[in-house]
């Protein structure tokens, strides 16, 4: 699945060679999981709210063998995040 990112860094091999780079050092594994990872991934996807980086990482998970249910959490946690973050926004309408 191609996205606006594939198209922009497309543009730019130079950029795109040291994105790959980076991507692959953080994906690697370490004190994290490759499946730890995964499910990261999914969840910031869904807290930044871009569609096509959710899509793609949660295709990535589920050929890893993450399970729908197991995503699903991931963006729960996602979503509860957002929901404080805006109420953190919110509370600037108050003139302490």
């Amino acid at each position: 699945m191609k996205t606006g990112a594939d198209r922009f860094l497309g543009e730019l091999p130079e950029v795109a060679e040291s994105f790959k780079n980076f991507r692959e050092a953080v994906r690697s594994e370490g004190k994290l999981t490759e499946r730890e990872k995964l499910l990261i991934s999914v969840a910031c996807s869904v807290a930044v709210r871009c569609d096509a980086c959710t899509r793609r990482h949660a295709e990535e998970a589920l050929e890893a063998g993450i399970t729908e249910g197991e995503l699903a959490e991931a963006a729960a946690v996602a979503a509860l995040i957002r929901a404080g973050s805006a109420m953190n926004t919110a509370s600037a309408i108050f003139r302490d």
